[in-house]
């Protein structure tokens, strides 16, 4: 334990590396596509869902709603692995979580 500790205190500050290792290369990413969409139109259908359970909600309640259920996602996953593993592109996947859901709102709300 104590050589563990000092390793430890020795390697602050200093470059380090994440290596993933993957027992095949897969080149179909056609799967991986359709699996998003599939997710984004269930996550999409879900808020549609819950907006449509409020009482009368107004244009910015319908837009905080779904700019906070992107929140929400965003910082329990995006963030969260951000926090453990820094990443270079945070602030883009901040750009695209603000822009996907406030448009699902937007979209939810002129369909009415």
């Amino acid at each position: 334990m104590e050589v563990r500790e000092a390793s430890m205190k020795t390697a602050i500050g200093k470059p380090w590396a994440l290596v993933s290792y993957h027992s095949a290369l897969e080149d179909n990413m056609v799967m991986n596509i359709v699996r998003g969409l599939l997710v984004n139109i269930v996550l999409a259908w879900l808020l549609c869902w819950f907006l449509s359970k409020m009482n009368a909600p107004g244009f910015t309640t319908i837009l905080f709603a779904s700019l906070a259920a992107g929140l929400i996602a965003f910082l329990n996953g995006i963030y969260t692995m951000h926090i453990w593993f820094e990443s270079f592109d945070l602030m883009n996947h901040l750009v695209d979580t603000v822009v996907s859901w406030g448009l699902v709102g937007l979209g939810w709300w002129w369909k009415r």
